[in-house]
Formats: C-alpha cells, structure tokens, sequence
C-alpha cells in the first residue's frame, strides 16, 4: 500500500535566530507546531529530493525567470541580482536589503540602463520582471556557490562572498558595480525607497536539477516553484488536492519566514509563523487524522528531520518543546 508523505521545507523556521534577538515575554506564545515536534520522531533524513539547502543547489532564478515557459535557455544562465545597501562598519561591511516600491520605477529602470551599458561587452544584462524582481541574464555557463541574498542581510558580507570556479569574475563584477553606480549617479538617483542603492547580490544560478529528479510534486506559491514544475514535467499541488494527488512524496516548500528570520525580527516572525500555522499546517494535520496523508516530515536540517503521523498525536506523556528550543540555533 502506498504511504504517502508530505515533506515540509520552511526555511527560518529551526534555528532561525540567536539568543540576543528573542523577546522574553514573546517567547512563551504557544503554537501547534511545538506540540507536533515534542511529539514526532527525530531521525536522520532519508531524502532522494530536496533539502533545506535548495536554495543554494536549485537555478531557482533561471526557474523563476522562466516559469511561464517549459523550456530552459539552450545556453548561459539567470541569476537574480537583489539590490542592497552595503553599509561601512568599523572592520567590515554589511548588506541591507532594499525594498522596490512602484514609485521606484525610472530610477530601477535608469540603474539598470546604466549597468547595462558598462557591461555589454561582458554580455551582462538586467531586467526587471512587474513583480519588482531584477534578475541578471549571462552566457556564462560556469557558475560558482554564491549564497541567498536573505542569509547575508546584516552579517559581515566577506563570509558569503562567491566560492568556487568562476568566483574571481563575479567578485569583479560586484566590486566594480560599486564603483559604478558611485561614479555615474549622483545621491538623489541611488536612493531608493530611502535607501541607498550602491551595488546588486547575484545568486540563484548555482547547479542544475539532476540530483532532484525523483521529487514528483510541489506545493509552494514562489514563481520558482511554478517553473521548477514546467522544466521537469512535475505536478503542482494546491494544499486543497494534496489528497488527491497519487504522488507517494510530496514536497512543500513555504518561504514566508526566511525573510522576518534573516533580519533578526523576532515579532515579525511569530506573526508568520501563526499565518503559516492557519494557512498551511492545521491543514495538513486535518488531512492527517483524516487519513488522507500518512506523514508530515518537517525538514530541520539538510541531514535530519521530525517525522510525526496520526497516531503520534496520543504520546500524552511527551513534554512540549519550548518555542525557543526550536527557533534559537546552537553554538
């Protein structure tokens, strides 16, 4: 008989934050998901998919880019370019992320123009889809690790720098797109939505799809997850037909607490986390205890997992976890 598992990756959910940024008296709300933990089987991961590291292993911007579309570029690749605020500390520099409002648009669109210009030789090209999202077309096939914007937001940069083969040209462009937008635009065109603009963080290439072959469906409302569906012939799937889907593997991937956890905001994050628990976890575990799906396999980290099934719901002896034993991460 099929058993069918719905693996749920949500990155900022486990050890999202440090000690220093939890609020003491917010600490104690209680959730559903603490419940669920204390209660489930921590285990290695047996995954044959994805992995909380998807991020860095997936072309989520080519997937992105191209999710109207079925097929990838015969050639090169698409990485988003997220613009940032690179702000001088005493000893090291730190990003902060810029937000695109529509009132934003002929100064993105004269940025971009003038980082298209000084980099058409190098075939380096910007455009921005209607959603604000800037991504960076190249015919460069070599791509190195280059780390989510979102882990890098008010941490010393120079630990999230590209690595690999290619690194050197792409440390170039980020050095020289800082010299640029400083020399060819004055204060008042860098400054958007009360921010400076003075460089782009490049990432989403990285690898292909190969090793992620047997995941069969997807539930996630990113543009990329609509994309990565099309290029590999996969089924997307709404909460609402997860029961019906004939999928024995299911991954769900929600990203609504990767940004509130990147920039240490504790309040924002237990507000997404109660959003996540009404929207999409009481769901699943309604299709639980109806028999409709046999697991939830919360993802913890790329090597281990919390696997919890209906009848797990009557451990009455286990002790809830406290929220800040799955949110604060261990030194």
């Amino acid at each position: 008989m099929q058993r069918k598992s719905v693996n749920l990756l949500v990155p900022g959910l486990f050890n999202a934050f440090q000690s220093s940024e939890l609020n003491n008296r917010l600490i104690n709300s209680s959730f559903l998901l603490q419940r669920i933990i204390s209660k489930a089987d921590k285990q290695a991961l047996n995954s044959a998919g994805l992995s909380l590291d998807y991020l860095c292993n997936i072309p989520v911007a080519s997937h992105e880019y191209f999710s109207a579309d079925t097929d990838t570029p015969s050639k090169g690749n698409v990485l988003y370019a997220d613009p940032v605020h690179l702000e001088l500390k005493s000893d090291h520099i730190v990003a902060r992320p810029i937000s695109i409002q529509p009132e934003d648009t002929d100064k993105i669109t004269h940025i971009i123009a003038v980082f298209n210009e000084y980099f058409y030789e190098d075939k380096l090209k910007l455009e921005i889809s209607e959603s604000g999202k800037i991504f960076c077309l190249t015919e460069k096939n070599i791509i190195p690790m280059m780390v989510p914007s979102k882990d890098v937001y008010g941490r010393d940069i120079k630990h999230f720098l590209p690595e690999g083969e290619g690194a050197k040209y792409w440390l170039k462009v980020f050095n020289e797109t800082q010299m640029l937008l400083h020399e060819r635009l004055t204060f008042d065109q860098r400054l958007v939505n009360g921010n400076e603009l003075n460089s782009f963080w490049f990432w989403g290439a990285n690898h292909n799809d190969k090793e992620f072959i047997k995941v069969n469906a997807c539930v996630g409302e990113a543009d990329w997850i609509k994309g990565f569906c099309n290029h590999h012939d996969k089924k997307h799937v709404s909460i609402e037909n997860v029961k019906y889907s004939e999928h024995e593997n299911i991954y769900l991937i929600d990203e609504s607490l990767l940004e509130s956890s990147s920039v240490g905001d504790f309040n924002a994050w237990l507000v997404a986390l109660a959003e996540f628990e009404k929207n999409t976890l009481q769901s699943l575990v309604k299709l639980l205890n109806a028999g409709d799906i046999d697991f939830l396999i919360f993802h913890e980290t790329t090597g281990s997992c919390f696997k919890y099934n209906k009848m797990h719901k009557y451990r009455f002896l286990r002790k809830r976890v406290h929220l800040k034993d799955i949110c604060v991460k261990v030194k």
